[in-house]
């Protein structure tokens, strides 16, 4: 870990598949995760439909977590460190 180089191909990242109730296909088709499994994470966490969820996070232990919509609507500063694929960026 004290080589930057080879940090990035050994230390897992947390990877974001769903972003402000939209499902992320680049994430989720890397990440070989489908949408009923994300469906499934909702459930448990209690969210009723995909439009209440701010994101939904693959972690670095393989679980999923889910971030409710803030009621301000701002800036999730718990997302600072998760891996963002293509087409969340849009």
């Amino acid at each position: 870990m004290r080589w930057p180089r080879f940090q990035g191909a050994i230390k897992a990242e947390p990877t974001l598949l769903v972003h402000r109730g939209r499902f992320l296909p680049a994430a989720m088709r890397a990440e070989r995760i489908t949408r009923e499994e994300i469906l499934a994470a909702m459930r448990a966490s209690g969210a009723p439909d995909a439009e209440k969820i701010a994101a939904v996070v693959l972690e670095t232990d393989g679980s999923l977590s889910v971030v409710p919509e803030a009621h301000d609507s701002g800036a999730l500063p718990t997302l600072d460190t998760v891996r963002l694929v293509d087409d969340a960026r849009q």
